[in-house]
């Protein structure tokens, strides 16, 4: 639901953003990231052969990278839940 905020009752900045027509920040950023992340994709769509530990396998190069920052990021949460885990105990 779309909250109306009185010029008048808060923050004249806050309330400038909540005029028809403006675009938000944040939709521009998301656009912009939208558009790089096809970039990327489509200058990065050849074929490679990785080695993961055993089996051979030929994906794109973006498919890899995404692979590879995903398993970064699950790495990262299982090490900082370790590290809360420790310092708490």
């Amino acid at each position: 639901m779309h909250e109306h905020i009185d010029p008048g009752a808060g923050d004249a900045a806050a309330a400038a953003w909540d005029r028809p027509g403006r675009v938000s920040p944040a939709l521009i950023v998301f656009a912009a990231l939208t558009l790089l992340l096809i970039i990327f994709i489509a200058e990065n769509g050849h074929d490679v052969r990785v080695r993961l530990i055993v089996p051979r396998v030929t994906m794109p190069v973006w498919a890899a990278i995404l692979i590879c920052v995903a398993l970064g990021v699950a790495l990262d949460r299982l090490f900082l839940a370790w590290w809360r885990r420790r310092k708490t105990a």
